[in-house]
């Protein structure tokens, strides 16, 4: 946020009442800045912080655990199989934009 605002940490630290040092560790990710603080950061920055509850969604982990149990030689072959898939989509789009493949 801080670097798409072009503020430096110092003037950041300025305008959040906090020191430059303090924004260093934040942005190195020591510590747990609490929610108000990173709200003003974040209205330092021009932005605004939003906070919103949804459903949890455990698609991704499902999946995991789902390919946990594959040997080796199923997951390189299935990884092959994507690999050759994106190479068939790619070749198709440069044939449908008439590139040379």
């Amino acid at each position: 946020m801080r670097k798409r605002a072009g503020l430096t940490q110092r003037a950041l630290a300025e305008r959040v009442g906090t020191t430059q040092s303090a924004i260093a560790r934040l942005e190195r990710g020591v510590g747990s800045p609490t929610l108000a603080r990173l709200s003003a950061i974040a209205e330092a920055c021009g932005l605004e912080l939003q906070v919103r509850l949804v459903a949890a969604d455990d698609h991704d982990w499902s999946l995991v655990d789902r390919r946990a149990g594959y040997h080796d030689d199923e997951r390189l072959q299935r990884l092959q199989n994507a690999v050759s898939f994106v190479g068939s989509l790619r070749e198709a789009g440069e044939r449908s934009r008439g590139e040379p493949a």
